[in-house]
């Protein structure tokens, strides 16, 4: 009976300890796969960051700012400032919010909600150079009832993204 007792105990710290983990580390970064993703504040200013989450979120309490300010994490190549807020606050049905504008002009030009839960090893975005202004990016998406990733790739041309190609793979 002891034996039972401590070995319940265990698991309950096991748990209490992933909650707790997942409390002060925010939502798990998927996302962080394949790009070079930085603490938001080291590549943008709080001001910006404010802005973007205001744009975005009409529900949050005014002490949740700081609480994304430390788990968003930000991105940065040429002119393209990627912004994966990392956080279950600003994550529903269609998945987790990600921002991208340009870092010259502020122009916001992208937002989207983008699936995180991706096989192992998977990023949910990258960027590769295919001679555009700014660099293309390369989203992942899964479709679980076809137990599918869809890879596509979106290329910022003079307004708008525009689809260049998608690959799809089947999950094994």
């Amino acid at each position: 009976m002891i034996k039972k007792i401590a070995i319940l105990g265990a698991i309950t710290c096991s748990i209490a300890a992933l909650f707790v983990a997942l409390k002060f580390w925010g939502f798990p970064a998927t996302a962080a796969v394949g790009l070079n993703w930085q603490p938001v504040i080291a590549t943008i200013s709080e001001e910006t960051l404010g802005q973007l989450i205001e744009a975005h979120s009409d529900f949050l309490e005014p002490d949740e700012f700081n609480s994304i300010l430390d788990s968003a994490l930000a991105y940065e190549k040429d002119d393209l400032v990627l912004v994966d807020f990392n956080t279950e606050r600003l994550c529903g049905r269609a998945g987790c919010l990600y921002v991208g504008f340009r870092r010259s002009t502020g122009e916001e030009i992208l937002s989207s909600y983008l699936t995180v839960a991706l096989p192992s090893g998977e990023p949910v975005i990258e960027t590769t150079d295919r001679g555009y202004t700014l660099p293309c990016l390369i989203v992942r998406d899964v479709d679980e009832v076809d137990r599918t990733v869809t890879k596509s790739t979106f290329c910022y041309q003079s307004v708008d993204w525009v689809l260049e190609n998608t690959e799809q793979t089947v999950i094994e």
